[in-house]
Order: structure tokens, then C-alpha cells, then sequence
């Protein structure tokens, strides 16, 4: 029989602890969960809730909908991460914005 010393974790915590990546403040507040601003238009915004899953490599999300499904996003469908107003809907869209503050994932 196994000795429960109280330090048991999930694996995917484990995991994120080994790369130190739970230090960051930005990991620490995804993997608390995080409204982001989703943009496509000058009148369409909305803020669902993301939220990091512990094994690091998707994102779940919830939209305000109260019917709507919740999803996630997977880190490998994500081939790239653009930051500040590089794409052409955040130049149009996301003056509201701080450069700083934005980004967009490539797919």
C-alpha cells in the first residue's frame, strides 16, 4: 500500500511545475481563469472566459451564451501568436486597445 504523504498532485500540475512555468503571473492567472476581449468588428466584442488546463496544452473556454457549448482550444492547432496590432482586424479594430495588450492566435 501507498503512502499518501499529502503532496499529491495532478499530473498536469506536475508537469507545468517542472518548467516553472506556475511562477509566471500570466500562467497563474490563466490557469485561475481569465476574461479576454474577443474582437471582429467595431460593434461585435465579446469576453468569454478562458481558462488554462492544468496539463498546459489547451485552453478552455466558456462563451456568456447560457446555452452555448463550452470549448477548447489546443495548443498544437496554434501555429503562431501574433502580438499588438500586426493583423488587419486588430489595425481596423483594436485602437480601443493598447498594442501591448493585444494578440491574436494564428490557426
Amino acid at each position: 500500500m501507498e503512502e499518501d504523504d499529502g503532496s499529491t498532485e495532478r499530473p498536469g500540475l506536475q508537469a507545468l511545475k517542472k518548467t516553472g512555468l506556475t511562477e509566471d503571473a500570466d500562467v497563474q492567472a490563466m490557469l485561475r481563469g481569465s476574461r479576454l476581449c474577443k474582437t471582429r468588428s467595431r460593434m461585435w466584442h465579446k469576453e468569454p472566459l478562458y481558462l488554462l488546463q492544468e496539463d498546459g496544452l489547451s485552453v478552455w473556454f466558456q462563451r456568456r451564451i447560457p446555452r452555448a457549448p463550452s470549448q477548447h482550444i489546443f495548443e498544437q492547432h496554434i501555429e503562431a501568436v501574433r502580438e499588438g496590432h500586426q493583423p488587419e482586424g486588430l489595425r481596423r479594430f483594436g485602437a480601443a486597445f493598447e498594442p501591448a495588450r493585444c494578440l491574436t492566435p494564428a490557426f
